[in-house]
């Protein structure tokens, strides 16, 4: 994907912005959580500002494509989802990490960042706790618990299938972009990502049973010259 620079610095001179119960500083130039300084870029200090300036309130994703990068298009839409991962990941995004609820996504709306923890079962997280359906509602993803379900049958995913299944699963019947997957998954687009990027998604496809002939075969499919999408029908 190629990289879209935000056009400005958005903080003004001034005290700090604070969200997550004060544990997420954000300053001009860097973010500090629990006293540790982020190695976040710009572009994530950027997003983390424009959403932390009103904090508990969705900002839509066209607001913020036109606040960070002067437009939105699917491209800015793709960025953003992008850089938010990352800047999760680096919040500390893994399973049962407090800070993994500081940045939220609402569903259809947008993301915001949040004063508060306390209660991270609020309306405000519903979407971080929601359950993502494919195939007929056969397979569900729950993000948040890091499970899939086939039938009732818990799957036994990698990592690495877990990300592609909920990226996929995220946005049904859309491809995403053969590069944006690659960067959204690992952070790179070169030829050994490429490659390193059909194994997984085969071996995923065999994991939803996608031996010719079983009803998963087209769970998983691939729009030709485009990028990957799960289906939210198979029939």
């Amino acid at each position: 994907m190629t990289e879209v620079h935000p056009k400005s610095k958005l903080m003004p001179p001034g005290n700090p912005y604070r969200i997550a119960d004060g544990r997420v500083v954000i300053y001009p130039e860097i973010i500090v959580a629990d006293g540790a300084e982020l190695n976040a870029p710009p572009m994530e200090i950027d997003i983390t500002t424009a959403l932390a300036r009103q904090p508990d309130i969705p900002m839509q994703h066209a607001d913020l494509g036109r606040e960070i990068w002067g437009y939105a298009s699917d491209r800015t839409l793709v960025a953003a989802r992008v850089h938010i991962h990352r800047l999760r990941d680096r919040l500390g995004e893994e399973l049962g990490h407090p800070k993994s609820g500081a940045i939220v996504t609402r569903n259809r709306v947008g993301y915001c960042a949040v004063s508060s923890l306390a209660d991270e079962r609020s309306p405000l997280h519903e979407d971080e706790h929601r359950t993502l359906f494919i195939a007929d509602q056969r397979i569900a993803v729950q993000p948040e618990t890091f499970t899939a379900v086939r039938d009732g049958e818990l799957l036994e995913l990698s990592k690495t299938q877990f990300k592609i299944l909920a990226l996929l699963a995220s946005q049904p019947d859309m491809p995403v972009k053969h590069d944006d997957f690659l960067v959204s998954i690992w952070g790179s687009s070169d030829k050994y990502v490429c490659a390193s990027a059909r194994v997984h998604v085969h071996a995923l496809r065999r994991q939803l049973g996608a031996e010719l002939g079983s009803p998963w075969f087209g769970a998983i499919r691939q729009q030709r010259n485009v990028g990957y999408y799960a289906v939210s029908s198979i029939t």
